[in-house]
């Protein structure tokens, strides 16, 4: 057996692992990221999060369609958008939601 097949099946291995115990395989990917995309990643966050702030400032505590602006205003695809909203839910800048209508939507996170 080759170098080559042996690593691809510890990796099929591994993956099947963390789906068991449903970790997410990208955290063990994120060991390997290098520091200039790391980088690149935390400067659009913080794009991200002067975008946001000024959309509150100027248009009040909701944003309908909040993926969709990250979307057009960063040049992302919907995935990249969907992570940098959920980064941006997680360190409690806005929290996320459904309106009646079925839209998505993020309203101010009030902090107390």
């Amino acid at each position: 057996m080759s170098q080559h097949t042996v690593t691809e099946v510890r990796r099929s291995l591994l993956r099947g692992a963390f789906a068991l115990f449903g970790l997410a395989a990208s955290g063990a990917a994120d060991a390997r990221v290098s520091p200039r995309r790391r980088s690149r990643d935390e400067q659009l966050y913080e794009r991200a999060l002067a975008l946001v702030q000024s959309h509150f400032d100027q248009h009040g505590d909701v944003i309908a369609g909040p993926v969709s602006l990250l979307q057009r205003q960063f040049g992302l695809g919907y995935g990249q958008a969907l992570d940098l909203a959920e980064q941006l839910e997680q360190a409690q800048v806005w929290i996320v939601f459904r309106d009646a209508g079925g839209m998505r939507c993020a309203r101010r996170q009030i902090r107390i």
